[in-house]
């Protein structure tokens, strides 16, 4: 084996090592508030750095899609793809009445519909902007997921 490969299968493993050191913890001690917390703190993040990708973003292949943090870059649609997964559980979760309400416009339309396309429009714009086609419809398509699978457990 060459040295270059046996770097890079030893930097994998380190990473892989490093990631799960990282993430029992959250698996183990966390609570809902801190996922609560979390979601909404993601969704932000994500649209400022959204936002800061278009200001000082870093150009690969036509596109702006990374901020460098120093040594590394960071791609912010991948920080907006687990984003709205979490805002839209927890928004969901806290408007099941109105999701189940048989009141369209009142209720149902509105916090089962209308609320959350504007969470998934707000960052499938900022990723429009980029321009990054793949990842307006990756957020866009796990947007819908969540409001799918938001009605199926409501209505069961």
């Amino acid at each position: 084996m060459r040295e270059n490969s046996k770097r890079i299968i030893f930097a994998n493993i380190l990473f892989s090592v490093l990631a799960v050191a990282v993430t029992i913890p959250f698996v183990v001690w966390a609570r809902p508030w801190f996922w609560r917390a979390f979601g909404v703190g993601s969704y932000i993040a994500a649209i400022i750095l959204l936002l800061a990708v278009l200001l000082v973003g870093k150009t690969g292949g036509g596109a702006e899609r990374w901020i460098a943090l120093g040594p590394i870059t960071v791609q912010p649609s991948e920080i907006a793809k687990m984003a709205v997964v979490m805002v839209l559980a927890l928004y969901l979760e806290k408007h099941e009445k109105q999701v189940n309400s048989l009141q369209k416009f009142g209720g149902h339309f509105k916090h089962g519909f209308l609320m959350p396309m504007i969470f998934i429009g707000i960052l499938c714009a900022l990723i429009m902007f980029q321009p990054h086609i793949s990842g307006v419809m990756i957020v866009g398509i796990l947007g819908v997921g969540v409001m799918f699978m938001a009605e199926l457990v409501c209505a069961g």
